[in-house]
């Protein structure tokens, strides 16, 4: 199954009330689960020549969810399935790439996407990033 695939067949985002454990362990009682897709659009709101860090991501989702915050290892997977859904994209022509070396890890290119720390910086580089 392709990346484009397995984001149209992903469950919808959802917003879970965390177990006290969990709670404790995230400072929260409800964590929303991203779906790929609204990683996807919220990916493509960010400005070309402009990144956001994995942190702002997870706030900013949280909030538009009404949720506490943001689980991690989905966004994360989600991350790396929009990004190589991005890359079968552009190995097919399509005209419209979704920008997900517009998010970093605290700034920072990151090794988990694909073509790893190399492609992530050219990939900022052609869309305006300046990189220290």
């Amino acid at each position: 199954m392709t990346a484009r695939e397995q984001i149209s067949t992903a469950p919808a985002s959802a917003v879970h009330v965390l177990d006290p454990e969990k709670a404790k362990r995230f400072n929260a009682r409800t964590m929303l689960i991203p779906s790929p897709l609204d990683i996807r659009a919220a990916l493509r709101s960010v400005s070309p020549g402009v990144t956001i860090t994995v942190h702002e991501m997870k706030a900013n989702l949280a909030e538009s969810a009404g949720a506490e915050c943001t689980c991690p290892f989905a966004l994360g997977k989600g991350w790396q399935l929009v990004a190589l859904a991005a890359e079968e994209d552009r190995a097919s022509g399509e005209p419209e790439i979704t920008p997900w070396w517009r998010m970093t890890v605290a700034g920072k290119p990151s090794p988990k996407m694909p073509g790893g720390v190399e492609n992530h910086r050219l990939r900022m580089h052609e869309d305006g990033v300046l990189l220290k």
